[in-house]
């Protein structure tokens, strides 16, 4: 209808969930079409989730509309300036990365210079809440990095049913999961075969056991042998009857996670937030909700069309994605000033983005001068790569 009546400067932006009904690009870009696939963006948080206990929660933070957001923002006098200096500069903003003709530049690198007419992605509660310090920042403070080391121990994990998402989990699943057991996957000999190669692409050992995984002593077995338990949803029953199976296995899995002491986490995949409501609790469950999750999408797009490069980035499994590193496991307990703990994940090419303490909300934006206390089973929210 656009077309027809020569309309060509109407952005219309679309969330697709099944993977069929994608858009080709050359039709998306001749109608200007923006399109996120939601059942892929769930597939990579499912896979995070692994090793990140509390990404869904933190993810919905940074891309809701409370508090801090991503803005471009023009800082003047900026140029020949590097991307570590503006870091280690800015002050109620943190410098996320760059625009430079039109072209957004997520965690462009400590060593990236700043041009004349460059912007900044900032993350920030306001566009213009920030203040850039002109004094050069002093290089001794990022030299506690020496002892920053980035890694996680070998982990196992358990995929309870399957859905059309199975191999981009696979291929998105941490570097430090080595074991996937797969339960209660109806799948002919052609996709294991490529769920199993996959799986040894990224150096990790897969396992089937077929059948249905229903009673407490095969959901206990199953338990007993990872630190990590997903449950999908089938994407291909009727959505409520599909919530309800999961939801069964859920309270099943935390009754067992009680009564022995069992210290796995879960991440739920569900297909309607009224069904969040009835399960969510305190513990150690991720909730992954397609309805809500589209919802998100849809209105970051219409808010903020000229991030959609930001938004693709994070949301695919290319360049920088939004992670939660923990303090402890990479040696990063004790006090830090924030200019430095910026200057130091920026080192190893990691944008701070906020602090989440044990029980505590998570801090996003913290001042540049503050003081930061980490502690083992504490993490910082960073944008970065693996």
């Amino acid at each position: 209808l656009l077309l027809r009546k020569d309309i060509r400067d109407v952005r219309v932006n679309a969330v697709i969930g099944l993977r069929d009904y994608a858009f080709p690009p050359t039709f998306a870009e001749e109608r200007n079409i923006v399109t996120l696939q939601t059942n892929d963006v769930l597939a990579r948080m499912i896979a995070h989730s692994c090793a990140q206990p509390g990404i869904s929660e933190t993810f919905r933070e940074v891309f809701n509309f409370e508090g801090a957001e991503f803005y471009i923002a023009d800082v003047p006098d900026i140029a020949g300036w590097s991307f570590y200096r503006l870091t280690a500069s800015m002050d109620g903003a943190v410098p996320a990365g760059a625009v430079r003709e039109g072209e957004t530049l997520l965690n462009p690198g400590a060593d990236f210079v700043f041009e004349e007419g460059d912007r900044v992605l900032v993350f920030a509660e306001k566009q213009d809440s920030f203040r850039v310090d002109r004094q050069e920042p002093d290089p001794g403070e990022s030299a506690a990095g020496k002892r920053v080391f980035f890694g996680e121990r070998a982990a196992a994990a358990v995929i309870i049913g399957g859905n059309d998402s199975l191999s981009v989990i696979l291929r998105e699943m941490p570097n430090n999961v080595t074991y996937v057991t797969m339960a209660g996957l109806e799948a002919g000999e052609d996709e294991m075969e490529t769920l199993t190669r996959i799986a040894h692409g990224r150096n990790m050992e897969v396992e089937f056991q077929p059948g249905e995984v229903s009673s407490e002593k095969t959901l206990r077995g199953l338990a007993q042998t990872a630190e990590h338990v997903i449950l999908l949803n089938d994407h291909d029953t009727d959505p409520e009857s599909a919530d309800t199976d999961v939801m069964f296995r859920l309270l099943q899995l935390r009754d067992i996670r009680e009564r022995t002491g069992m210290a796995f986490n879960m991440t739920v995949e569900l297909q309607k937030e009224y069904n969040q409501d009835l399960v969510e609790v305190e513990d150690q469950t991720d909730f992954l909700v397609s309805s809500s999750m589209a919802s998100l999408f849809l209105a970051q797009l219409a808010e903020n069309p000229e991030l959609i490069g930001l938004f693709r980035e994070i949301l695919s499994n290319e360049g920088s994605e939004l992670y939660l590193k923990n303090a402890g496991t990479n040696r990063l307990t004790g006090r830090w000033s924030v200019r430095a703990l910026r200057s130091v994940l920026l080192s190893r090419s990691y944008i701070l983005l906020g602090v989440r303490k044990k029980g505590e909300s998570s801090r996003f934006n913290p001042g540049l001068n503050e003081g930061v206390e980490l502690g083992d089973e504490d993490d910082v929210i960073v944008l970065g790569t693996r």
